[in-house]
């Protein structure tokens, strides 16, 4: 086995050039808007994006004008506006996040594109082949920048993980689960509706930590929104996929599990990291702390503090009770009142969007996924739902 090479209480630095901020050396910050101001906006993007000194939020746009309202006096935008071209025709707009409804994604992303403006577009990106097509043409053609949000890539457990695997040659055998409540919170989608909203983040992360184009799928389904899934990569890695909304809110909800030529690494719930069989240059066991995106989430982001899964669970345990006894109504526009332990954990989606944001004064690229992931996410989840409906393996369109 090959060793990691790390220094002793490190983990192995990521293969070639570490990930950089692109260096901004103007005096003035990023004018950005939001579109789309539902309650994930409210809950990560809006109040990460105010707490950025790179960045200050122009505009929100929601199609209830109630809720951009509310949306701009709570996070302090200079206008609110209730039509995206109110956006697009704001030639002081450089960059804007898209976080509205699957299918509205890719139509207001590209004509974001269209208008000039840099866009941050929330997973998947698009619902079809032609919205990706579209997507990559507009952006080639009017020379804007789009980052997808696959924001797991940037979580530190993830990145530790990933640093560990590949100065390892990589994951042999890649195990990536995803269980919570969706019976609960996703009850007003249509049934079967987790393969595309959740599992594509896996998929991508897959992809990511192989580094291969994955070229078979299968899948098979217990009931709906509760699937396995195979995938093969180029190279021979094998990845397997669990999603399900049958659980609870006290069940840890994300887990990885990855084995190497003969070490392995477990991440539970972003908090904690184990490593096996990688030698005494390597910490074995490695916790993260929470990440509150809102005051309300602050103390028990203090709660989880550096107790791993532990303090996780304990806080799993505690809002699972709570949430039990008393039913929590979301409000329209504001910041949301309720805490949510999935929340609580940091999947990266500050850094994730930091990123974009340093990006845009630049003339690099964003380190983000790019539209070109996301279309090879979206091949992998269509080779599922086709196994899904034909009980076979299926083979992952070819690119062209």
């Amino acid at each position: 086995m090959n060793s990691p090479g790390a220094q002793p209480n490190e983990l192995p630095k990521e293969e070639g050039k570490e990930r950089s901020t692109p260096t901004d050396t103007r005096t003035t910050a990023v004018r950005m808007a939001v579109i789309g101001c539902g309650n994930f906006a409210r809950r990560q993007h809006l109040p990460n994006l105010v707490s950025m000194p790179e960045a200050v939020l122009h505009a929100v746009c929601d199609i209830n004008p109630k809720t951009a309202q509310a949306a701009a006096e709570a996070f302090g935008a200079e206008e609110a506006m209730c039509c995206s071209t109110e956006v697009f025709a704001d030639e002081s707009i450089e960059a804007v996040v898209v976080a509205v409804p699957d299918d509205f994604q890719a139509d207001i992303a590209r004509a974001a594109v269209e208008a000039g403006k840099h866009v941050y577009l929330e997973k998947p990106g698009g619902v079809s082949e032609s919205d990706y097509r579209s997507l990559i043409e507009a952006r080639d053609r009017c020379g804007s920048r789009v980052a997808i949000g696959f924001n797991k890539r940037f979580a530190p457990a993830y990145a530790a993980a990933a640093r560990t695997l590949r100065a390892d040659g990589g994951p042999r055998n890649l195990l990536l689960r995803m269980s919570d409540d969706g019976w609960r919170w996703a009850r007003h989608l249509p049934s079967g509706a987790l393969l595309e909203h959740d599992a594509c983040h896996l998929f991508d992360l897959a992809a990511w930590f192989t580094r291969r184009r994955a070229l078979t799928v299968y899948a098979a389904a217990a009931r709906d929104d509760d699937y396995s899934i195979v995938i093969r990569f180029e190279g021979g890695t094998v990845a397997t996929v669990l999603i399900s909304g049958h659980a609870t809110m006290d069940f840890p909800k994300e887990r990885l599990e990855a084995v190497t030529e003969r070490g392995s690494v477990v991440v539970d719930d972003f908090v904690e990291l184990k490593a096996f069989g990688y030698g005494p240059t390597t910490i074995p066991s490695l916790t993260f702390p929470g990440r509150a995106s809102r005051k309300v989430d602050e103390p028990w982001v203090e709660r989880i503090g550096n107790r791993g899964l532990a303090g996780m669970l304990d806080v799993r345990r505690t809002l699972w009770t709570l949430h039990k006894e008393h039913e929590v109504a979301e409000d329209s526009g504001g910041p949301s009142t309720s805490v949510l332990p999935n929340f609580l954990r940091d999947q990266g989606w500050y850094e994730s969007l930091h990123a974009f944001v340093a990006s845009v004064p630049s003339d690099r690229d964003p380190p983000n996924a790019t539209l070109e992931d996301a279309h090879r996410t979206f091949l992998i989840t269509d080779a599922a739902r086709r196994s899904l409906a034909s009980g076979q393996v299926e083979t992952v369109n070819v690119e062209d």
